[in-house]
Order: C-alpha cells, then sequence, then structure tokens
C-alpha cells in the first residue's frame, strides 16, 4: 500500500514536468523553442503576444529582401542551433501517408530556392500514383527578380518569362506535369508603396482559389511545400481555409547550406500565423 501511494505521488509530480515539457507553440516543442530563443539572446514575458512581438522584431527579414539577401544572422551559432532546427522539423522531408486526396495544392516559390523542389515533390506524388479530384497550381503575375533571371541565363535560357506565372507554366511542362487538367490560380500581387513587387502572398491566392466557380469544398488536401517552410505553411492554409478541410503538408528537406536567419525568419514568421488564428478562433467563439 505504502508503494503504491509512493508511485502515485511521483506519478502526480511528473505529470505537470512533461506536460510542460512537451507543450507546443505553433507546432514547435516550447523547450526547443525556448532554447532557440537563449541562444539568440531573446527574452520575453511569457505570453504568446509578447513571444511574436519580440521574433519579429528580432528575426523577421526587412521588407522587400528575398531569401537568398537576408543578412547573415547568428552563423556562429549554427551548430548549437541546427539540431534544434531539426528537433523542430524544420530541416527534414515531411512524407506523405496517404493515396487519395480531394485536392493538392500547389504553392509557387523561387527559382533555384525551393520553385525546383516543389515541382519535383509533386511529380514523384503523382509517379506513385496520389490521386486527387483537383490539382490547383497557385501563382502569381509579380515579375522575376533580378537573381532568377540570372539563374535562368546561366542555365542557358534565351526567351525569359516575365512573370512567375508564365515561367511556373514553363517549368511545369519541362517537369512533364499534366497542366492542361490542373486548376490555375492566378492571383495578382499587391503593388507596394515604393513601387516594388512584393511576394505573392498566400492569402491571396488561396482566397482567389476558394472564390472561384464552382468553388472547393471542404474534403482532405495535400499541399507542396519544401523545407523550412512546411510548418509555416501548413498554419496558414489551416487559418484561410474553412472548417472541414482536413490538411496535410509534404515537402523535401532543407538545403544543406540554408542559412540560419532563414530558420530564424521562417519561425517567426510561423509564429505570427499561429498567434493570429489562435485570436482568430477567439473571436469566433465568443
Amino acid at each position: 500500500m505504502f508503494l503504491k501511494h509512493f508511485f502515485l505521488k511521483i506519478i502526480v509530480f511528473l505529470v505537470p514536468i512533461f506536460i510542460q515539457t512537451h507543450e507546443l507553440i505553433a507546432g514547435f516543442k516550447k523547450v526547443d523553442l525556448e532554447k532557440v530563443l537563449s541562444i539568440t539572446g531573446v527574452t520575453y514575458d511569457g505570453t504568446a503576444s509578447d513571444l511574436v512581438k519580440k521574433t519579429q522584431k528580432a528575426w523577421l527579414s526587412q521588407r522587400g529582401k528575398e531569401y537568398w539577401e537576408l543578412d547573415p544572422m547568428h552563423e556562429d551559432k549554427r551548430e548549437q542551433l541546427l539540431p534544434l532546427f531539426k528537433n523542430m522539423w524544420l530541416v527534414d522531408e515531411w512524407i506523405n501517408q496517404k493515396f487519395t486526396y480531394d485536392y493538392i495544392l500547389f504553392q509557387g516559390s523561387w527559382v533555384g530556392y525551393g520553385l525546383e523542389e516543389r515541382m519535383e515533390t509533386l511529380k514523384k506524388l503523382l509517379g506513385i500514383p496520389i490521386h486527387a479530384q483537383e490539382i490547383a497550381i497557385l501563382l502569381g503575375s509579380n515579375l522575376l527578380t533580378v537573381v532568377e533571371k540570372k539563374l535562368l541565363t546561366e542555365r542557358g535560357w534565351k526567351d525569359i518569362p516575365a512573370t512567375k506565372a508564365a515561367l511556373c507554366l514553363h517549368f511545369f511542362k519541362e517537369h512533364g506535369l499534366p497542366v492542361d487538367g490542373m486548376v490555375l490560380v492566378d492571383a495578382s500581387p499587391a503593388q507596394q508603396k515604393d513601387v516594388s513587387w512584393d511576394c505573392l502572398a498566400t492569402a491571396d491566392a488561396v482566397k482567389k482559389w476558394l472564390t472561384r466557380r464552382p468553388s472547393p469544398q471542404p474534403g482532405t488536401l495535400l499541399a507542396i511545400s519544401h523545407q523550412p517552410f512546411c510548418n509555416f505553411e501548413h498554419l496558414a492554409l489551416e487559418s484561410l481555409l474553412p472548417k472541414g478541410f482536413i490538411i496535410r503538408t509534404v515537402g523535401k528537406a532543407t538545403a544543406g547550406d540554408t542559412r540560419v536567419a532563414v530558420y530564424l525568419d521562417t519561425i517567426a514568421r510561423t509564429l505570427y500565423v499561429w498567434h493570429h488564428g489562435q485570436q482568430k478562433n477567439i473571436t469566433q467563439a465568443s
């Protein structure tokens, strides 16, 4: 009897510690996230709103900069941070576990930085084969960056398309993907005050997809992404799509030379999307 009460007390003592250790914030274990905060010198008051505020200030990239243009950040702490990024599922491939979906959603990316990887993932899945009633390609009419044009020129391209939408269609055909059987969603980007063209926002493309006719009905959806953006884009879709959609996300592993700044920027964006979604749920419930 004594031993029974002793073990019960041990369990009662350990359960709160276990729960606290495994508490999730935006899909990340709190213990891993707070180690990243500590290593990079970021402190917060324990609230979600302050966490978002402080990480946005410390880690978020300057508006208008592409990921390959980010200034180096905490590269001297790379060996400490990479194991944590791996624990936070920002490094390894997100693998598909089903063979039938109502929708497959392909979101665009950058030439030389994810676009080709996403196309390879989609081609591999369709070759298994993965079946879907609809494959939607979310594209933007925003212009190619100087770096993207340079990469294409180095690959021997002579006639470079002006927009990413036109480029994606060319890439799909080049990869042998059946564009004619897919739904193309071409969302125009917003023009910024400095007259620069911002990257296509996921929200704009998803909203345009949802408002087309006939409108997509809730069902199972496979989103094509690549690391370290899988969790960020998964949470973004969860916050944008109506209730009833069951979302799975897949994406290839990160390249070995991915900068620490890219990981940190992605974590900051993920926390923002997660917190915004939490506030939206509270508002809807009240």
